[in-house]
């Protein structure tokens, strides 16, 4: 028996060029940014955390004026995703070890097996710095190609999930899990890659 689906709102709000985007569900508001034409400059985490904040609050005040109750959040959730391509000391899918230092001399070359590709999956407790959890953090690498010209790449996502952080003003709370969570994404990023790409991707200071 078949039964009807209930349809759940979705809408975008989003920037002349395309690369800021806003989603607003009935239990989610989240705020992405997303390359369109290939040739923008990726952005650092505090530009996007201002402007997601500057966003949330202003949905907060159109609440307020339109007489709705405001969100209630129970979860926050911080996504990172890197298309890694073939450069520099990194020769191909293949030599995958190049790029991340956790299998780097996991897979000696073996006769007539040799590695084409490579994908993983692992979840990290997130703890406040003094054993407190305060969510975990999934990082997955898998191969992939690009639509427009066939290229393989290595697609890195880094998903933190947690609890807001404090109890006083709601998207102060938001803001401090986020907060912590790129803290603990950009060490595990970093613990996870190799020098040799840090000095490719121009990170030999962190």
């Amino acid at each position: 028996m078949m039964q009807p689906v209930a349809f759940a709102p979705r809408l975008w709000f989003l920037n002349n060029s395309g690369t800021r985007l806003v989603q607003l569900q009935s239990d989610r508001f989240a705020y992405n940014w997303r390359k369109e034409s290939g040739d923008e400059a990726y952005p650092k985490y505090p530009g996007v955390r201002d402007a997601f904040a500057a966003e949330l609050r202003a949905f907060y005040q159109f609440c307020k004026e339109k007489g709705v109750a405001p969100p209630e959040f129970n979860q926050c959730e911080v996504i990172y995703v890197d298309h890694i391509f073939p450069k520099g000391e990194w020769a191909g899918i293949g030599n995958i070890h190049e790029v991340f230092s956790v299998w780097a001399g996991l897979a000696p070359p073996v006769k007539g097996a040799k590695q084409e590709d490579l994908a993983f999956q692992a979840r990290f407790r997130i703890d406040d710095g003094k054993g407190k959890p305060r969510g975990r953090l999934t990082v997955s690498s898998n191969p992939a190609t690009l639509k427009a010209n066939n290229q393989p790449i290595q697609v890195l996502q880094m998903i933190a999930r947690g609890s807001p952080i404090g109890s006083k003003d709601p998207v102060d709370t938001v803001l401090a899990f986020m907060d912590l969570a790129h803290e603990r994404i950009v060490g595990l990023f970093e613990a996870m890659t190799t020098p040799a790409m840090h000095k490719e991707w121009g990170r030999e200071n962190g």
